[in-house]
């Protein structure tokens, strides 16, 4: 009994450490607007529709997807946005607006992302977003566009049930990474693609010499499968693939990429990293007892 008496301050200190040291990587910061409140770029944010299907919420898989972005971009950066539910046109599901931009590299610093609430997009609001165990089918596409064959979509089909509807997940993820990048008011953006309607990536980003394509008059990838393609079916999940990654990478030019990244379950980096702490001291309690 003694030995665990020692080992419990520790494991105080343990996580007191853990939750005071930041690791290196980007930080997004986001803020709710809740209905009647000011959502920069669009108006007064409104309420969640009422036939969203799941039971999940925005508020979750917003801090889902910006997790899922922050394990990507090991860089040290900043941004902040704002989002809530907003009645957009028909056939808009979700939309970005870029707020204030710069610093060296350029990159979008705040943004506000607005989802559709008008009833016309039937939503499915994931309650458990790191499984994608309501779809059946997953599919990888790959192509080379000049430096190595990469893979170009990440694919969940045959959504059952609510998944059948349009996946609210697969929209947050695609807005979050209009902010980081994509985005046709973004000055570094404009730059990159105005002269040939494409991306090329350099090192010390993965696949150098690539030449990833995008549309004409809007900030998205011209890849069929790709989750920053401009239309995203219901029914269908996808996920971040290479192309889309390397092409938010190059055009903020973030240099530390992690192409390998899965949505992060919570809260599982910091208890893997405990458990690592406590291995040797529960070892030397055993040898003293």
């Amino acid at each position: 009994m003694a030995q665990i008496s020692r080992i419990l301050p520790l494991s105080i200190a343990a996580v007191v450490l853990l939750a005071t040291v930041p690791c290196q990587a980007i930080t997004i910061n986001t803020t709710f607007k809740d209905s009647g409140s000011a959502l920069a770029g669009f108006g007064t944010a409104g309420s969640a529709p009422a036939n969203a299907s799941g039971g999940g919420s925005l508020q979750a898989l917003i801090a889902t997807a910006a997790n899922y972005w922050e394990s990507i971009y090991t860089d040290s950066f900043t941004l902040s946005i704002q989002y809530g539910w907003f009645s957009l046109a028909s056939g808009t599901t979700g939309t970005h607006s870029l707020v204030s931009e710069g610093g060296s590299p350029h990159r979008e610093t705040s943004g506000s992302l607005a989802f559709d609430n008008d009833q016309s997009t039937v939503w499915f609001a994931d309650p458990t977003p790191t499984s994608a165990s309501e779809f059946t089918t997953l599919t990888n596409y790959t192509a080379d566009f000049g430096g190595g064959t990469m893979n170009v979509g990440r694919e969940y089909t045959g959504g059952q049930g609510a998944a059948a509807n349009h996946d609210l997940l697969t929209t947050v993820i695609h807005e979050m990474g209009h902010a980081l990048g994509l985005s046709s008011a973004n000055d570094a953006y404009q730059t990159e693609t105005s002269i040939d309607l494409d991306i090329d990536l350099t090192l010390p980003r993965a696949f150098p010499g690539s030449a990833l394509p995008v549309n004409s008059g809007n900030a998205h990838l011209n890849l069929d499968h790709a989750l920053m393609r401009s239309n995203r079916p219901g029914g269908v999940r996808r996920l971040l693939s290479d192309a889309d990654i390397l092409a938010n990478g190059q055009v903020s030019q973030f240099g530390q990429i992690n192409l390998n990244a899965l949505i992060p379950e919570p809260g599982t980096i910091v208890m893997f990293a405990i458990g690592l702490f406590f291995l040797p001291v529960a070892r030397r309690a055993v040898r003293q007892s």
